[in-house]
């Protein structure tokens, strides 16, 4: 569901499929480098978590608050059910 929301706001974009420390994730670049993914889904390697998020989230409008992260770029929905993924509110 979250990878069609993108394909569908983003169809000429790169999927790319890499090793992100303790996540195997898979992102959306306008080129071939992993640098200019704007966002991802990872699935954690021994936290099982799934993250769908935000390369530069801290700059997104978030009225809501649904994003989470305190770190100086990436912000992230913790996606526990798929048939709950905020979907109108991500594609905003």
């Amino acid at each position: 569901m979250a990878s069609k929301l993108v394909w569908d706001l983003y169809p000429q974009c790169n999927e790319l499929i890499y090793d992100n420390y303790n996540a195997l994730t898979f992102g959306w670049s306008p080129t071939d480098r992993v640098s200019h993914t704007f966002c991802s889904i990872a699935l954690g390697r021994t936290s099982y978590n799934i993250h769908f998020g935000f390369y530069w989230g801290n700059e997104i409008a978030d009225p809501e608050k649904k994003l989470i992260g305190n770190g100086k770029q990436y912000r992230y929905v913790l996606v526990e059910d798929v048939n709950k993924f905020p979907k109108t509110y991500i594609k905003k």
